[in-house]
């Protein structure tokens, strides 16, 4: 398997190679996180002259969604090989409002087989839409349900959103 630790050094490049343990299960999306720490140098300032004694030093994260899929299923067009269109893995999303003490939440449900990247959300309700998020809301997993702080909605309100990146917002409908 992959090493779950990998140190670089400054100003090096290193290719990372990840790999499965085990197959994922034939019709099913496997959702993982790659974390990439960025750590400064402890390089005290008097060694580069002075240059960085009053600089900030900044440690950055990086937090990487992959997803791999079991076979006979997959959810982006690949021009390199053949796809069954029978294989294609949809999210099935739907939505209400909930209350969770006593605040307005939209709670989001995907019975789908794969994952949903969801982007530009906004609450659409009597000619106006009021966005939830600008950029990324946040991904709902299959057979998972994810709840967001939300401003209280009519009863007719329509969820949009944009989903794994699509080039047009769609409706959502509300759950039953």
């Amino acid at each position: 398997g992959s090493p779950p630790v990998a140190k670089i050094e400054p100003g090096q490049k290193q290719l990372v190679r990840l790999t499965r343990t085990k197959e994922v299960p034939p019709g099913q999306e496997l959702a993982y996180r790659i974390i990439i720490d960025e750590i400064p140098s402890a390089q005290p300032p008097s060694a580069d002259g002075g240059k960085t004694a009053a600089a900030i030093r900044f440690q950055m994260r990086y937090s990487v969604p992959l997803f791999a899929y079991g076979a006979g299923l997959w959810s982006k067009e690949d021009s390199t090989r053949p796809r069954d269109p029978k294989g294609i893995g949809l999210p099935q999303l739907s939505w209400r409002t909930v209350a969770v003490d006593g605040k307005p939440y939209v709670e989001v449900r995907n019975q789908g087989a794969v994952h949903a990247r969801l982007t530009d959300v906004a609450i659409k309700q009597g000619g106006q839409s009021k966005p939830l998020a600008e950029g990324l809301l946040g991904y709902v997993l299959p057979g998972a349900v994810m709840r967001w702080p939300a401003p209280a909605p009519a009863a007719d309100a329509a969820l949009q959103v944009r989903v794994n990146g699509a080039p047009q917002v769609q409706n959502i409908t509300p759950a039953k």
